[in-house]
């Protein structure tokens, strides 16, 4: 897709790790943790597809549950941050 699929997967990943890591910095205890974990697991599939086709052997309904935990994270904090005024 040239240099538009690239700049809309980058604006995608920096979106993710932009919004996991200010979740990161809001949650605490377990949340936290899995919070880490997403911003590792998003890390290590994207370096990692870039030697590498990931998207065999359904690793895409792994992609699904890395995506839902990301959101319902991101959703958890900006309920909180609405809480908060």
């Amino acid at each position: 897709t040239g240099l538009i699929g690239l700049s809309a997967y980058l604006w995608l990943l920096g979106d993710l790790w932009g919004r996991l890591a200010h979740a990161a910095e809001r949650l605490s205890g377990w949340r936290w943790g899995l919070a880490v974990g997403l911003l590792g697991a998003w890390t290590h599939f994207a370096v990692h597809d870039l030697v590498d086709n990931l998207l065999v052997n359904n690793v895409h309904l792994l992609l699904g549950v890395m995506i839902a935990l990301s959101a319902w994270l991101v959703s958890i904090v900006a309920g909180q941050d609405n809480l908060r005024g």
